[in-house]
């Protein structure tokens, strides 16, 4: 399978930046001028020019010819890509499985924007990379020398990007590169479902009773500074009549946020694939709704705490690590979940808007973090609700009001992400 490896560009002079700045200009400038001509052709008769007719028609204008021809290619099969998109969810909306409001015709870049490079051939010697020039860019600029990371020496590296951010002040490099899935044959009748949250950040819990929480209050405790931060430095740009979408410091700030979350989700992703792999655990089923963050009504604090955390950020990671090991994921709709009794054996219905019906259910929360079932047991409402999860999810068999009546459904126990 396929992997990314995201390093932070450090260690360059200040001629080198300058370089990739102007590189990153270029491939902006490129893109503008495909999107033209894809918008063109699609007004005049509704299709869209194909990658090889981009390359003949662009081959000869100054950014392909500066960037060089495989560099050229590989932004404009980016290109091709958007409006490939644009045509499947246009056909999606004509069949009325998508909404209108979200399908928009690619629009062009800001004029004084960046767009990533993207090579798939690059020169790499001793666990170095030679950023790949065109031969009229070489003969007035100087060559440019990435170290890679050591865990990627041994490693077949397939493409490279290199990511403006925050206004070209900084840039990633990507490595896609090849790793090899080691299936490690964990018992598939076991699974762990997965409650995810806010304070708790997954709640989990195993078919045979064992349950712990990863604690979310750090990655809680990161938002929060960064927002009270940011919300100091809008006033300050809002004083001083600076029309930029962001500073300098909020976008030193906003990197730091985005590395420090980073950072946690792996970890804590990490934790919950180690747990399986000790506990020959097969399966994960995690709760999740797309689009669950629109119109959330939490109030503004609650609602600033849970759509600052990126769940689906989390699943992606889940996914790709449990693919490396041979776990089977499984994503489940997870309506009710959070009303009904695990306990009692409720039924728990699909959301469905056209739906009336008011259901009941045999328990309730009592208070924030705690529910009762219908005979008057008091356990973890996040674990309650993850154990709705599996059950609704079929992918094992499980008795969860037979292992707490033989107290084996533990509590959960908290862990802290270092």
């Amino acid at each position: 399978m396929m992997l990314t490896t995201k390093c932070v560009i450090q260690q360059l002079s200040k001629s080198e930046y300058k370089q990739l700045k102007h590189l990153t200009r270029l491939s902006k400038n490129l893109v503008n001028q495909a999107i033209y001509r894809c918008r063109q052709q699609w007004f005049e008769n509704k299709t869209f020019p194909s990658h090889t007719t981009l390359c003949a028609e662009l081959k000869t204008s100054e950014n392909y010819i500066m960037l060089g021809s495989h560099v050229g290619q590989q932004i404009l099969f980016v290109v091709v890509a958007m409006f490939n998109s644009y045509k499947e969810l246009r056909n999606k909306a004509l069949a009325g499985t998508y909404p209108w409001s979200k399908v928009k015709l690619p629009n062009y870049l800001d004029k004084d924007g960046y767009f990533l490079m993207s090579m798939c051939v690059f020169p790499l010697k001793d666990g170095v990379l030679t950023i790949p020039q065109s031969r009229k860019y070489k003969k007035t600029h100087s060559k440019i020398f990435i170290k890679i990371p050591d865990k990627l020496k041994d490693k077949h590296i397939n493409q490279v990007r290199i990511i403006p951010k925050n206004d070209a002040r900084n840039f990633e490099i990507h490595y896609v590169y090849e790793a090899e899935a080691v299936d490690l044959n964990l018992n598939k009748d076991n699974a762990l479902a997965i409650d995810l949250g806010v304070n708790n950040l997954m709640t989990c819990v195993t078919n045979n009773g064992k349950s712990f929480i990863i604690d979310g209050k750090k990655i809680k405790s990161i938002n929060q500074w960064y927002n009270k931060l940011n919300a100091k430095l809008q006033r300050i740009k809002d004083l001083q009549g600076n029309k930029k979408h962001y500073t300098k410091t909020q976008c030193i700030n906003l990197s730091k946020r985005n590395n420090k979350v980073t950072d946690y989700m792996h970890k804590a992703v990490n934790m919950v694939i180690k747990y399986c792999i000790q506990n020959d655990i097969g399966n994960i089923v995690i709760g999740y709704n797309e689009n669950f963050k629109h119109k959330a009504n939490l109030g503004p604090k609650n609602n600033q705490a849970f759509v600052n955390i990126p769940y689906a950020k989390i699943l992606s990671y889940i996914e790709y690590k449990s693919n490396l090991v041979g776990i089977n994921v499984v994503k489940q709709e997870e309506s009710y979940t959070s009303k009904a009794s695990a306990l009692d054996n409720d039924f728990i219905p699909v959301y469905d808007e056209k739906d009336t019906t008011q259901y009941e259910f045999s328990g309730r929360r009592v208070k924030r973090g705690l529910y009762k079932t219908k005979q008057g047991y008091l356990i973890n409402a996040d674990l309650n609700g993850a154990m709705n999860i599996m059950i609704k999810s079929s992918v094992v068999t499980c008795d969860f009001a037979s292992l707490y009546s033989r107290g084996e459904l533990n509590t959960p126990i908290r862990k802290r992400v270092a």
